[in-house]
Parts: structure tokens; C-alpha cells; sequence
């Protein structure tokens, strides 16, 4: 962070702080932004659509589920949640078991819990 940056108002901000202050206020500015409208032809084709009756589109199951877990790769970095892909397939059936639950509970209400703690995100 040696650069000098701009704030809102075009000044030169160069203080640490200052700048970790302007970068916060640039990515919530940036990231936080109401979502964008669909266009009206991909409406009207998602309407006129015919479902495909050879697609499943029930809830995941434990074997959907366990056969995921088992394409994934060792070795690779791992996700936001911070578990490596080693520790899904090391951890059995009732590891399968409990990711199976929570893709239920977010297939069937569109929610998912980003800090386990009640707290849910919309999936949109």
C-alpha cells in the first residue's frame, strides 16, 4: 500500500488507514448494488420452456452426494468455507449424510446459513 489513492472527491489519500478506509468504501460501493433486471426475451423463453422429463430436478440425494464428493480432486485449494476436499472424502457416510442435509434445507427453501448461527443469505 505505498501507491497514494484517490478518494470519492478526486483528493490524494497516502495515510495507511485512510486508504484501507477508502478500499472498504470502494469494494461495498462496488459489490453492493441492486441486482440487475433480466432481459424480456430471456423471460419470455424461460416461459415458453418445455421441461425436459429426463432431468431430475427433485432434491439432491445422498448418492448424488457421495458421488460428487468422490469426482472432487485431492490437492486443490479449498472453497470459502475453508475444508479442504480431503477432509469430505475422509469423512464417510456421515459426512455425506450432513452435506446431503444442508443441500436439502437449501434446495427447499433458497436459503443457505453463511455463519451457521441463523443468520441466512438468499441464493439468487
Amino acid at each position: 500500500m505505498s501507491s497514494p489513492i484517490h478518494d470519492t472527491n478526486g483528493n490524494l489519500v497516502s495515510d495507511k488507514k485512510e486508504k484501507l478506509i477508502r478500499w472498504s468504501e470502494y469494494y461495498l460501493q462496488l459489490l453492493n448494488r441492486p441486482p440487475s433486471s433480466q432481459p424480456s426475451e430471456l423471460e419470455e423463453e424461460a416461459t415458453a420452456a418445455v421441461p425436459d422429463p429426463f432431468i431430475d430436478c427433485g432434491e439432491p440425494t445422498v448418492e448424488e452426494v457421495a458421488a460428487a464428493i468422490h469426482r472432487m480432486k485431492n490437492g486443490k485449494a479449498a472453497g470459502i468455507c475453508n475444508i479442504p476436499v480431503e477432509l469430505h472424502k475422509f469423512g464417510g457416510p456421515a459426512c455425506v449424510e450432513w452435506l446431503t442435509w444442508i443441500y436439502e434445507q437449501v434446495w427447499q427453501t433458497g436459503y443457505y446459513s453463511r455463519t451457521g448461527k441463523g443468520h441466512y443469505t438468499p441464493i439468487s
